[in-house]
Parts: C-alpha cells; sequence; structure tokens
C-alpha cells in the first residue's frame, strides 16, 4: 500500500467572499497500510458546493470549519480496497464526507465524526456512482445537470434523498433507467423512498451523538452563518458570557468570524446606548428586557445609532408593540431565533430576508424540529399546540450523572433522538414555528387554558407599560385566575389604576385572560441574563396564597381549644 501516492486539496487561505484558487493548494503523500480497525478507500466522486460559504453548514464546508493546512471537506462515494476493520471489507461501497483527495484511511467515521455508511451492493462499478449533497444552493444545481449523465443500468446515491431537490435528483435517475440508492435519516424516510418514491434501496444514515466540541463550533458558526455575519462587523456582547447566548454570539461566533467584540461587564441601557454609537456597532443580540430598557432611556434620541444593522435575540418572546418601536427608532427589524442550554445555542432562526413577527423561526441548518402532544408524543398538525421538539447536532448528550433526567428529556420518533424542550407552541403551514409558553406556566382559570407571555404580549401595547410579569392567583371560584405584577413607565401621566388597566384588558383580549389581580410595583427580579424571574415570583404568590389559607385555618382551631 504504501507504493500508492494520495493526491489532496488543502486549504491554504481562509478566502473572504467568494474562495479562488488562492485559497487552496494540491499536496502528493504516500498512503500508509491500515491499522487494525481502519480500513483504506478509493474516492471514486465527489459532491462539494464549492462557492457559497452561506449556503453551506459549517460541519460541511471548508471554507469556516477547516483550519488551514487541512485536507479539504467533501461528501463522496468510495471504493474499500484493503481493511482491517470488522465491519468493512474490501469490495464495499461507502459513502460519507472523507475529504477532496484520492485516498482516504478511515477509522469507521468521517472527517465531521458522522458514520461512514455502506451502500447496498449491486452491479454497478464504483465509477458508475454519483453523490449529490441535498443542500439547497450550487450543489443542488449542480446535481440537476450532473444526473444527465449516469447511463442505464448504473447506480446513483443520492444523499438527502427527501428533501425537494434530493428527491428530483432520484426520479430524474430513475426516469433514465438507473439503479437509485437514496440515504436518509430515519426509518420512517427510509420506507417512504423506497415505497412512495419508488428508490431501489434506502440508507438510514443517522448521526448518532456529536462530541461536545463539535456541538459548540456548530452552533458558534451556524447562527453566525445564518445572519450573514462578515468580518468587518463590531459586535457588542451584552449578555453573560455563560449564558448561552453570550458565549455563543458574544465571544465564540465572533472570534471565529474575526469580527470586533464591544463588551459590557454588566448591563446598563445608558452605557450601551454610549457604545453603540462610540463603536459604530452592527449587530446585537440580547434579551428583550434588554431592549425594553434602552427603548425607555430618555435620552436614546441624543446617540447615533444608525451603525446597527442586525438585531436579535431570543431567551423570551419579543412583545409586538415592543418590536414596532424598535423598528421605527433603530430601522433594523428585529430577528427572532430560538435555543436552549440543552442545544448549545440557536435551533430555530428567522430567515433574515422574510421574518415573521413573534415567530422562533424555522430549523437551522442540519436541525429538525416537531410539535407534538405531551401526553401521547404523536405529532400535532398544523396550527395545533404541543410541544416543541429538537433534533440535531448541536442537541446535548444528557445531563451529567442523572440518568433519569436524561431519559425523560428525549423522545424517539422515527430512529431518531429528539429533545423534549418543555415548550409549547405550534408550526404554521409555512414551516415556521410559534411559541406559546412554558408547559409548566400554564394558567388554568376555571378549566380555560392561559398563556402567561400571551397576555404579557398584549398588555405591552398600553402606552403606561414598562414592563410586567403575569402569573397564576389562588381562587376559591376559578381554583386559579390571572394576577399581573406590573412596573409603570417612570413619569407617565396620569398613571393608571388597578381598574382603569383591567378595563382596558377586557377590550384587548378574551375574557378569561384578563387579570382579575393586577399589583403594581417598583421593579421585577431579573436574572443575570436580563430574563424576568417568573418563577421565583410564582413561588412567591403561592406562599403568601398558602399563608393565607392557613391563617384562618389556625384562627379557628385556637377558638376550638378554648371552648374546650
Amino acid at each position: 500500500m504504501t507504493t500508492l501516492i494520495n493526491h489532496q486539496v488543502r486549504l491554504r487561505a481562509h478566502p473572504v467572499g467568494m474562495p479562488g484558487p488562492e485559497t487552496w493548494s494540491f499536496t502528493t503523500e504516500s498512503v500508509p497500510a491500515p491499522r487494525e480497525g481502519e480500513f483504506l478507500a478509493k474516492i471514486e466522486c465527489i459532491a462539494m458546493d464549492p462557492a457559497m460559504r452561506v449556503w453551506l453548514n459549517p460541519g460541511d464546508s471548508y471554507v469556516s470549519h477547516v483550519r488551514l493546512g487541512e485536507v479539504m471537506r467533501a461528501s463522496v462515494v468510495a471504493n474499500v480496497i484493503a481493511s482491517k476493520h470488522p465491519d468493512f471489507a474490501v469490495g464495499d461501497h461507502v459513502a460519507g464526507r472523507l475529504g477532496v483527495q484520492e485516498y482516504a484511511i478511515c477509522t469507521g467515521r468521517d472527517m465531521i465524526g458522522h458514520p461512514v455508511i455502506k451502500i447496498p451492493s449491486g452491479s454497478a462499478t464504483p465509477s458508475a456512482y454519483l453523490s449529490v449533497l441535498g443542500i439547497p444552493g450550487l450543489t443542488a444545481y449542480f446535481g440537476l445537470l450532473e444526473i444527465g449523465r449516469p447511463e442505464t443500468g448504473q447506480t446513483v446515491v443520492v444523499s438527502g434523498a427527501t428533501g425537494a431537490v434530493g428527491s428530483v435528483v432520484g426520479q430524474i435517475a430513475r426516469i433514465k433507467g438507473c439503479r437509485v440508492i437514496g440515504i436518509a435519516g430515519g426509518a420512517k424516510k427510509c420506507a417512504y423512498l423506497k415505497e412512495v418514491l419508488g428508490f431501489d434501496g434506502a440508507v438510514d444514515y443517522t448521526t448518532g451523538n456529536v462530541a461536545e466540541h463539535r456541538g459548540v463550533m456548530f452552533t458558534a458558526t451556524a447562527g453566525m452563518t445564518w445572519r450573514e455575519m462578515k468580518p468587518e462587523d463590531v459586535v457588542m456582547a451584552a449578555v453573560p458570557l455563560f449564558h448561552v447566548s453570550g458565549m455563543q454570539r458574544g465571544l465564540n461566533g465572533p472570534i471565529i468570524f474575526g469580527n470586533t467584540i464591544v463588551m459590557m461587564t454588566r448591563w446598563d441601557a445608558a452605557v450601551a446606548a454610549k457604545l453603540i454609537e462610540r463603536y459604530r456597532v452592527t449587530a446585537w443580540t440580547g434579551v428583550p428586557t434588554m431592549f425594553i430598557d434602552l427603548l425607555s432611556n430618555p435620552q436614546l434620541d441624543h446617540h447615533d445609532l444608525s451603525s446597527l444593522t442586525s438585531l436579535g435575540g431570543g431567551g423570551s418572546g419579543m412583545p409586538a408593540a415592543v418590536a414596532q418601536r424598535m423598528a421605527e427608532r433603530l430601522k433594523v427589524p428585529y430577528v427572532e431565533g430560538y435555543g436552549l442550554s440543552e442545544t448549545l445555542g440557536p435551533a430555530l432562526i428567522n430567515p433574515a430576508q422574510r421574518a415573521k413577527p413573534q415567530c422562533l423561526g424555522i430549523p437551522l441548518f442540519n436541525t429538525s424540529s416537531l410539535v407534538i402532544d405531551p401526553a401521547t408524543g404523536k405529532e400535532q398538525p398544523v396550527g395545533v399546540v404541543g410541544e416543541i421538539l429538537i433534533h440535531g447536532p448541536q442537541v446535548f448528550r444528557g445531563y451529567w450523572r442523572d440518568e433519569a433526567a436524561t431519559a425523560a428529556s428525549f423522545i424517539e420518533i422515527d430512529g431518531q433522538r429528539f429533545l423534549r424542550t418543555g415548550d409549547l407552541g405550534y408550526v404554521d403551514e409555512d414551516g415556521y414555528f410559534f411559541m406559546v409558553d412554558r408547559v409548566k406556566r400554564m394558567i388554568n382559570a376555571s378549566g380555560f387554558k392561559v398563556w402567561p407571555a400571551e397576555v404579557e404580549a398584549l398588555f405591552y401595547h398600553h402606552p403606561a407599560i414598562h414592563e410586567l410579569c403575569v402569573i397564576a392567583a389562588a381562587d376559591a371560584h376559578r381554583g386559579e385566575t390571572v394576577k399581573a405584577l406590573v412596573v409603570l413607565k417612570q413619569g407617565y401621566s396620569p398613571a393608571p389604576t388597578e381598574n382603569e388597566l383591567i378595563t382596558w384588558a377586557r377590550s384587548q383580549m378574551a375574557g378569561y385572560k384578563v387579570p382579575r389581580q393586577i399589583e403594581f410595583v417598583t421593579s421585577l427580579p431579573k436574572s443575570a441574563s436580563g430574563k424576568i424571574q417568573w418563577r421565583l415570583l410564582q413561588d412567591q404568590e403561592l406562599a403568601a396564597s398558602a399563608a393565607r389559607i392557613a391563617a384562618p385555618c389556625a384562627s379557628v382551631a385556637g377558638e376550638q381549644i378554648q371552648r374546650s
């Protein structure tokens, strides 16, 4: 085997914009013999988008994910020519991301840690295979052109075969008399390829568990790539770095993309306005309370914030009234996303070119999301509320030394392991996801379901409201009722009364959603990342309710003792 020479394409320099020949180099080296647990594969065909970095998952792209000097990544079909691996034999045909080279030494996983998969054997020789990446962009376009080359009786391998382009490519190949093998994730999709599309074979390409550092790299680059960040962007890091949004959008992502970072040591709306003006900040990811504070700054009109071109965030829903004020004052649309600590960052993001208000967005690169009935685990139809599930390379493996909590956090559907987020939402006819509220935050008022986040969003339309938190309060008749803790805008006059706000609310929402109790407070407790601590306020209300119930009981017991 040492007589074989490998020709490889390596990354010489990270390109800015469209890559060209100056960004790569060609090298040759001797091919070693495989060791125990390895096999040697001769690469027969390559499918890789060579141009548009924005259209590719960073895990698949050599542009932003591969270190200088490394072999460029590509999806390939290869023939095993030597093996000391128990699962791969000489003559097997395999597919995976094995790189732009002639030969690859493999251990069963490809360059980004995904399993190398076997292609079902057939009469075709390896040179008859064609691999087409199921990704929008140039790869899909060239896939449609290249599909015309195979001849009758040859074998075509289509990865991403259940996608819009992949399924079309496969159908064209079938019409030409080719043997078509589809690659897809999950038993349900593979059955669809064989039973509905009529493919000759289907391979279940389940990615399996991804190491933690790959998850971090994926989310740090994917969110930034989705937002089309450029090296010249100036990013304001206002969210604490221990928070997943702060870590990914304020630190890891900007470092990878070479951005300038303006770091805030603690949140202050007045200071934020000065920093945006002084350092010409272009991008800022925050939580809704930060933007609410900024818009409430009486000195805001004295600052030039025209450098801002990208605003986004998550953590909690952005009220429509606040988003509208942001668009009017800052002249930049607010793009919402959705993620958890368990996903190491974003899982859903709105496309910047077609964002929907008060919307979580659509699944990020290589990510799947479903809405299920929390009780039955069945997928919900369009528009029906259920629990949001996430599957993707950014999802964590589990809770440290807590097998019970880990098991309760996942559900398997069609062979894929989905994270149960605990968030309630629905998906619309365009595939966009919307959040209703946390599963555990629902208020049950006389059997009617009330979602606090919805009530809060409607209250932000009132001109006197600075911020508020809606919680459940005990009610002898309804079981639970709706209570609002309200912070009024400083200096607003005349300040509305409790009855005036309740009367106003009746014109904005259904009667069962209207708060029966309103308590005016000077401030609301917030976490270090700026989120309103609704759980703390809810616990305090429950404790107060329990004390009110216990007091009359103690009084009655005392009277009985005195009589005796």
